[in-house]
């Protein structure tokens, strides 16, 4: 029989996951917690993990199944799972990864016993070769709503630090929170990275996030990762997610309060980008056609105006090129 009072609905679209999807479904039908509903956006795939998901539908269920006609990519199909959701709390997994059996159990409890809004957990990155690399950790037990939003919208550290929050994987989310103000995962089409800026936008709508530091979600890097793609990453959808970003600070009145750290990721991205481009096409013409990019944006000449170029200092290997293109920049801004 069919749970109607979940306590926490898991949201998992399914492209070509391969073999990764079956161990991917087993931790999730296995956890320790039972009151759960399991909702599967079968997205179009290939290799036959929609068969896989109907298997497995038939005999649990707590599974719940929504088949895209036509392929809606990861942000979209998110927000089909989410219209439809019954539980008190939401969960994300992605096809491909793994999770601790008493995964939701132990975050649902943390998360009713805290009575917080946001539970963020910790996972481990699995790599091409078995590496293991665990996502950063905090040294923070209560409240982190302002290190966490701080830190997602300045982008972490440096270029080559990812916030803490960045993934919405090891998390639970308030169902009632996210419905309420209408919180949506953006279109991956055309804007990324949609995890860290479905964060910051749930976060601009609470007032009290914690953490719990136990590693329960397991996420496996390997050539076929949708974050691995150049077209996930290109220039234009992330350039985008800055002014998805810019627009979400300044409709809650808050852009001043978080204009430094929203300026400084804005220059460490553009930067990298531009530098980027520069090594490998040593043109002019190139240059000039990235500057338009750039200044396209509105706070792009704020940015590089306000942010301290010690920003840079982790960027050894640019360096040269660094000081060639700031120079060139200040020029233009």
């Amino acid at each position: 029989m069919k749970n109607t009072n979940p306590k926490v609905s898991i949201i998992m679209p399914v492209y070509n996951a391969g073999e990764r999807f079956k161990i991917c479904l087993e931790s999730i039908i296995n956890q320790t917690l039972k009151e759960i509903e399991i909702i599967i956006i079968i997205d179009c795939p290939t290799d036959g993990s929609d068969i896989i998901a109907k298997q497995y539908a038939q005999n649990d269920s707590r599974i719940v199944i929504i088949e895209n006609n036509q392929s809606e990519h990861i942000g979209r199909s998110r927000n089909k799972g989410i219209d439809i959701s019954t539980g008190k709390y939401i969960g994300f997994s992605d096809h491909d990864d793994c999770m601790e059996k008493s995964m939701f159990e132990e975050l649902y409890q943390y998360a009713e016993l805290h009575q917080t809004e946001f539970v963020i957990g910790t996972s481990r990155c699995i790599g091409l070769l078995d590496e293991t690399t665990d996502f950063s950790d905090w040294d923070i037990n209560n409240d982190v709503y302002d290190c966490a939003l701080s830190d997602l919208i300045k982008g972490g550290k440096d270029i080559y630090t990812d916030p803490k929050a960045a993934n919405i994987h090891p998390n639970l989310y308030l169902s009632s929170i996210i419905k309420e103000n209408n919180i949506k995962f953006i279109d991956t089409r055309i804007i990324t990275p949609e995890d860290r800026l479905f964060n910051i936008e749930y976060l601009l709508n609470i007032s009290k996030a914690r953490v719990y530091h136990k590693i329960l979600y397991h996420h496996e890097i390997h050539s076929l990762s949708e974050s691995k793609k150049n077209t996930y990453k290109s220039f234009e959808k992330r350039a985008t997610g800055k002014k998805y970003i810019y627009d979400l600070l300044v409709s809650k009145s808050v852009y001043n309060k978080y204009r430094y750290q929203f300026l400084t990721s804005v220059k460490a991205e553009f930067t990298e980008y531009a530098v980027n481009n520069l090594i490998n096409s040593r043109s002019i013409f190139r240059y000039k056609k990235i500057i338009q990019d750039l200044n396209q944006y509105q706070f792009t000449k704020d940015a590089f105006r306000t942010v301290s170029n010690d920003i840079f200092e982790t960027c050894k290997r640019f360096d040269k090129y660094l000081r060639i293109f700031t120079s060139l920049i200040y020029r233009i801004v």
